[in-house]
């Protein structure tokens, strides 16, 4: 994660083992209560319409300098949290557990990438891999920035944290899960230009 907000963000959630939001009450109504709703209403929508599979823009604005951006977006006058905004189309995949292909499509009149990103029903895969596999032609490959920074010198490294959740029940307000960061050691231009964005 370059961008300091989100890494702060995470580091600080590390730390307190998960005893900020979501709690691990909050999760359990998430994923008994939420998540299940979300989905019948996914699959009314399918269902009501007619719809295979739903296209919208991978993201709803083109990538702009972390230090443009943090910790929030102006969109349309109003003050959005940048995490939000970039994620809003992408998400809903991970939640519902439905097939999702975003598809490069060129670049926007600021010179940054786009894309459109399929949602399916769930168990839809193919439908989505079908239309996808359809769209793709009538797009040029999109070039790659012009100012590429390449990474030399810099050597990752994964941190991880002691999990102390088997993954079973409701996790405890002092129990960690699956949480790692990334650390770059030593120096080169692009980790520079990240640590001072």
């Amino acid at each position: 994660m370059a961008s300091p907000m989100l890494k702060k963000g995470m580091s600080s959630r590390l730390k307190k083992k998960l005893d900020s939001y979501p709690t691990p009450a909050d999760y359990t109504v998430a994923i008994n209560t939420y998540i299940p709703e979300l989905k019948r209403l996914w699959r009314m929508y399918h269902d009501t319409y007619e719809v295979d599979v739903v296209v919208v823009p991978s993201t709803p604005i083109t990538a702009r300098p972390i230090s443009d951006v943090e910790p929030y977006l102006n969109i349309n006058g109003r003050k959005e949290p940048t995490y939000d905004v970039y994620g809003r189309t992408v998400k809903i995949d991970c939640v519902l557990g439905v097939p999702g292909l975003s598809i490069p499509i060129g670049l926007a009149s600021d010179g940054m990438p786009i894309g459109i990103m399929l949602h399916g029903r769930a168990g839809g895969d193919a439908d989505v891999l079908s239309v996808g596999e359809a769209i793709e032609p009538f797009f040029a490959a999109t070039p790659p920035p012009s100012d590429v920074q390449e990474c030399s010198g810099c050597t990752p490294s994964v941190n991880f944290l002691d999990v102390t959740w088997d993954g079973t029940g409701t996790p405890s307000e002092t129990d960690t899960t699956s949480m790692y960061s990334l650390e770059m050691a030593g120096d080169c231009a692009l980790k520079g230009a990240h640590a001072a964005a």
